[in-house]
């Protein structure tokens, strides 16, 4: 009888689970699905951070090209050819008086079509400023357009002036009137004589102007010899009406040239 009992107290101790022999650790089945459970948790949270790094990269992705996007065409248009408007000067004292200390000789300067090159007196209101007093605060403003039938930049050109005219090859403009530029045009305002010659380009939003001074009139070279176009202030007008009402007055003297025309 006591031989059957430490039989039967063997079997049951050979059968019994780790726990029992280790009271203080989990038993080997429970310990499985614990590191089960942490490595899917653990799974999870590596997913889930990779989703959201997904979804943080892409818009970063995304600016980077479009910012790549932006570079390449900013250095397409810088290296389009801008159109170039090259302005001759002559004046009859201009080797004397400093009248072009303002405006760059020799270099491009570049400007924005929209917005309309101004020459004038006043170096606050006008992109070029002439150092001369008998200058219009506003003298003229070029303006650059496009029409629907032509790509190129074409440009027009207006008279600021209320007290003098401005002759562009062989037209007369008054106050604000405008008309198109060719693309070679003399322009005349008081002493002043421009050339401007257009240079085409392939640039829409800006162009591009460069000054030079001539030595000889530039009428001389396009054969155009008019008499320019004076600006007449208020009391020089009056002046020429009052001498013109006392030659009315007393009437044409008999001089010795026609004497020898009669003769």
């Amino acid at each position: 009888m006591t031989k059957l009992r430490s039989e039967k107290n063997s079997i049951l101790r050979s059968s019994l689970p780790v726990v029992s022999q280790h009271p203080h650790r989990y038993p080997p089945s429970t310990f499985n699905y614990i590191r089960l459970a942490f490595f899917s948790f653990f799974q999870i949270k590596t997913s889930t951070f990779r989703i959201v790094s997904l979804k943080v990269n892409r818009p970063i992705h995304l600016v980077s090209s479009l910012s790549t996007m932006n570079v390449s065409q900013t250095i397409e248009t810088e290296e389009d050819l801008l159109p170039c408007l090259h302005v001759k000067l002559y004046h009859p004292q201009q080797s004397s008086n400093s009248l072009y200390g303002l405006i760059p000789l020799g270099k491009r300067s570049k400007h924005p079509a929209e917005d309309p090159l101004r020459l004038g007196r006043d170096g606050q209101a006008c992109t070029v400023a002439l150092l001369d007093t008998r200058v219009s605060r506003k003298q003229l403003a070029i303006q650059a357009y496009y029409t629907p039938r032509s790509r190129d930049m074409l440009f027009r050109i207006q008279n600021l002036s209320q007290r003098a005219q401005l002759s562009v090859n062989s037209s007369a403009l008054d106050y604000l009137e405008v008309v198109d530029l060719p693309d070679k045009a003399l322009i005349r305002f008081g002493q002043y004589e421009m050339l401007i010659i257009r240079e085409s380009g392939e640039a829409k939003a800006s162009f591009e102007v460069e000054f030079e001074v001539l030595t000889v009139p530039p009428s001389r070279e396009t054969c155009t010899c008019e008499p320019s176009v004076t600006p007449v202030s208020d009391t020089e007008s009056l002046m020429v009406n009052s001498l013109l009402g006392e030659l009315r007055i007393i009437g044409p003297s008999e001089t010795d040239e026609t004497a020898i025309c009669y003769s």
